[in-house]
C-alpha cells in the first residue's frame, strides 16, 4: 500500500525531490531489484550529484551480479 501512495506520489507534477529514492528502498526491501535500479536511475537523472544514490546503484548491481557496472559506479 505504501509503495501504491509513493508511486501516485511520483506521478504529480510538483513531485518530492527524493520521491524515485524513497520508491528504490521500497522496492529492494520488496526484493524488486529491477524496479528499485528503474527508480533509482531516475533519481539519479533528477540528483545527478547524489552520493547515496550511487552507491545504492553499486549495490544493487552488486545484487544483480553486474560486477563491471558496480565497479564503475564505485569509481565515479
Amino acid at each position: 500500500d505504501a509503495k501504491k501512495e509513493l508511486i501516485e506520489l511520483s506521478n504529480q507534477k510538483n513531485n518530492y525531490k527524493n520521491i524515485y529514492l524513497i520508491l528504490s528502498q521500497v522496492c529492494t526491501q520488496l526484493n524488486e531489484l529491477k524496479n528499485s535500479k528503474n527508480y533509482l536511475v531516475k533519481h539519479l537523472k533528477i540528483n545527478p550529484k547524489d552520493t547515496e544514490g550511487f552507491l545504492n546503484l553499486a549495490n544493487l548491481n552488486l545484487r544483480t551480479r553486474e560486477i563491471k557496472e558496480a565497479e564503475k559506479i564505485y569509481k565515479k
